[in-house]
């Protein structure tokens, strides 16, 4: 999947990384991503770590 910049930001959302804006804590600290559609997605906790390094 990642050869096609492709990543789970939970257990039922794949994301393309091309697509994503940017990033920012939301409620309950917990991560949230936006996409350039300016789509908004929780990213559980188990998935954050990673995708925040992927996004550096």
């Amino acid at each position: 999947m990642e050869s096609f910049h492709l990543v789970r930001i939970n257990n039922s959302i794949i994301l393309n990384l091309k697509q994503i804006q940017s990033f920012a804590s939301g409620s309950h600290a917990r991560l949230e991503v936006i996409t350039k559609q300016q789509h908004k997605y929780i990213v559980s906790r188990h998935y954050a770590k990673s995708i925040k390094e992927k996004l550096k």
